[in-house]
């Protein structure tokens, strides 16, 4: 039992997802990316003045404790180099910190006397000390330290600079796409997704386990949902650049109004409570014939956008009637069909593929409600 709660925390409760090659290269000479040192005391008034979003709402569980940020601060003040920091600089008046964000935030935070300095290494005869404690030569180490940034300039299309980002990983845990678009689109659609993730219904029906909502997965997933239900999956366009189709849906929701708001809220609480009624446990989750009730697959992210799209169309009454054929045409679909199989689980972004989940999925609640009627 200790076994199952350990599994239960650590894993992301998703299934991994194999995309296709981007169609459409990039144009690797618009790359704009700008090297600059600056000093500690000019990012601190970039801070104060809200040209710097060091967002605390993206900062993921496991915040830095004290002694890593006191060990920050005491590297600072013996001239020990730290590792640069990646900026989205592409707006000039609200740079957006993507890698270096704990860093940044743990200089900026002591400066504003926000905790003393504890367990230090070598300059012992500082600890407890709060920036506005120390002597005026420290003080002054500190904001004159110059850090390393890499700007990604406004000349950067977009598509380029979510690439950029997706490949950082220079401390730690790479961030996740949807850490990422967490970070570039934070407004309505952020405020939105953390709202439906934390919603009875949406936790009733997906379980998400903590590994999954400390990296956003829970947060993609309802994306991925709301994305088809913002442009239809008839629409979706032929570069098979799914990344960027999900960052356009977030800037979407960021200029809706709140009545716009409130109908995604709907629709996919609806589709919750209905995929939930239908599949139960299994919702969103690879069924097949031989399957027994004891075979619990991970979450389809593909299952989630299709059978979330179209349930909604249906009544409460007719799923009801119709669950168990659903499920059947299901469990059929996945043994039989290779090329739905694929569709949900290979080249995921692939034009084609998307159109043929969709589909056949249309197909497989069309059928089952029929025969209800028959």
């Amino acid at each position: 039992m200790e076994t199952e709660k350990k599994v239960e925390y650590t894993i992301d409760d998703t299934e991994a997802e194999d995309f296709e090659d981007i169609s459409t290269p990039y144009d690797v000479s618009k790359i704009d990316i700008l090297f600059e040192p600056e000093y500690v005391d000019r990012l601190v008034r970039k801070f104060d003045l809200k040209e710097l979003n060091l967002n605390p709402d993206f900062q993921r569980n496991e915040v830095w404790k004290q002694k890593q940020k006191s060990r920050l601060i005491e590297s600072i003040l013996i001239k020990i180099p730290i590792p640069s920091f990646y900026i989205d600089a592409r707006d000039e008046s609200n740079w957006i910190v993507i890698d270096g964000l704990q860093r940044l935030s743990s200089i900026i935070r002591y400066i504003k006397d926000e905790y003393p300095l504890k367990d230090l290494e070598f300059l012992q005869e500082l600890h407890g000390k709060r920036f506005s404690e120390l002597d005026r030569t420290f003080q002054r180490r500190i904001e004159d330290f110059k850090l390393t940034l890499y700007l990604v300039r406004p000349n950067t299309p977009e598509e380029i600079a979510l690439n950029i980002f997706t490949r950082i990983n220079t401390l730690g845990e790479p961030l996740s796409p949807q850490e990422i678009r967490h970070a570039i689109y934070n407004g309505n659609a952020t405020k939105l997704l953390k709202e439906i993730a934390e919603s009875d219904e949406f936790l009733n029906t997906i379980h998400p386990t903590p590994a999954m909502k400390r990296r956003m997965s829970d947060r993609e997933l309802i994306l991925r949902l709301l994305a088809f239900k913002i442009t239809n999956y008839e629409e979706y366009k032929k570069s098979n650049n799914l990344a960027i189709f999900l960052a356009h849906s977030m800037k979407k929701m960021n200029t809706m109004n709140e009545s716009e708001l409130d109908e995604l809220r709907s629709f996919l609480r609806d589709s919750m409570d209905k995929a939930s009624l239908v599949f139960g446990k299994f919702a969103f989750r690879k069924i097949y014939e031989d399957d027994d009730n004891n075979k619990k697959r991970p979450i389809n992210k593909s299952l989630v956008e299709t059978f979330g799209y179209f349930l909604p169309n249906y009544s409460f009454e007719t799923l009801e009637n119709s669950k168990e054929a659903i499920v059947s045409n299901l469990r059929e679909a996945l043994t039989n069909d290779i090329q739905f199989e694929n569709s949900i689980s290979r080249a995921t972004n692939n034009i084609e593929n998307v159109h043929y989940r969709f589909s056949k999925v249309k197909e497989i609640l069309d059928d089952a409600t029929r025969k209800d009627t028959v």
